[in-house]
């Protein structure tokens, strides 16, 4: 029997491109995903998921951080605690390292830690209606259904923080409910649309322009409405997925602590953290009985949703 080893390594490569793609961004190639760019404006109509209305709006939680080896944005996928997992290596990891900075006095690496905090999601299905800008992969979508995820953090006490989402919810649920409410989900000519214009701010895509317009005919018919609200996607599609334990210990052994590990490596080891300001030397140890994971409310936190919201 012969071996084609051309065939076998176009193989073999495919499948290491899609694992550093995801490692770096998730869905990032899913031609039914929305993704904004700097310098452009986005309108769109929002949808409601007529199959299930419960999950027009699908959200979760997942971890992503800047390597502080070589800058590379890291993708650790959903959240484990988000999907009910408790063993959650991110979580241990992000305590422990909190925990012993807040010993040592260091505000530095205390903040630096919240990186490896979750951060909040929230994926809708859209009818695009257009987009001005540099963005010819987008322009493709127009008239088409597509999935839009943007940050979707919220403070202690669950008010919205991050900007396409304060606009969302505000419309819908919130203080302006009474003025736009359902019209954010109607395609008739009663409908208004979200115009999402995207800037920069600290090298960061901004959304704080985000805003719904006025009530605007889209030119549909009755017929063209129903089969663009059948084409909406299942969102639980778009959900990532859990990292095995094994992915995310060689995510943060590579990009988090700059060393790799090796199956002879002890569970307390000295190793070098890199932070963006210096590097100090860290002993980790991760057991379970000297961590309590049941925090969640602390004055030494105050700034986490400034940090988080910096999307």
């Amino acid at each position: 029997m012969s071996l084609n080893l051309e065939d076998i390594i176009n193989q073999v490569k495919a499948v290491e491109e899609n694992k550093i793609q995801k490692e770096k961004g998730g869905y990032k190639g899913d031609p039914r995903i929305l993704k904004f760019k700097k310098n452009c404006t986005y309108v769109l109509r929002l949808l409601p998921y007529i199959k299930d209305v419960n999950n027009t709006f699908i959200t979760y939680k997942e971890v992503g951080f800047k390597s502080s080896v070589d800058g590379t944005y890291v993708y650790g996928g959903r959240s484990p605690q988000d999907a009910g997992i408790k063993d959650d290596l991110f979580k241990k990891t992000q305590w422990d390292l909190y925990s012993k900075a807040k010993e040592r006095g260091d505000e530095v690496e205390q903040k630096a830690s919240y990186k490896l905090l979750p951060q909040r999601k929230q994926v809708v299905n859209s009818y695009l209606i257009s987009v001005d800008g540099d963005d010819p992969d987008a322009k493709e979508k127009i008239g088409e259904v597509v999935a839009v995820p943007y940050p979707a953090q919220v403070d202690r006490e669950g008010v919205p923080i991050s900007d396409i989402y304060k606009k969302i919810h505000s419309a819908i649920f919130g203080d302006m409910s009474k003025k736009i409410g359902a019209k954010a989900l109607d395609l008739s000519e009663k409908g208004r649309s979200l115009i999402i214009k995207v800037t920069e701010k600290a090298g960061y895509n901004n959304y704080s322009e985000t805003a719904f317009d006025d009530a605007e005919d889209l030119g549909l018919s009755p017929s063209q409405i129903k089969e663009i609200l059948n084409k909406a996607h299942d969102l639980s599609e778009f959900i990532p997925e859990v990292k095995s334990q094994d992915e995310i210990q060689k995510i943060l052994d590579k990009h988090w602590f700059g060393t790799s590990a090796t199956p002879d490596d002890e569970l307390e080891e000295e190793v070098e953290l890199v932070s963006p300001k210096r590097k100090i030397n860290l002993t980790t140890k991760l057991e379970d009985d000297e961590i309590p994971m049941g925090k969640s409310k602390s004055d030494d936190l105050d700034d986490l949703d400034d940090l988080l919201s910096e999307d």
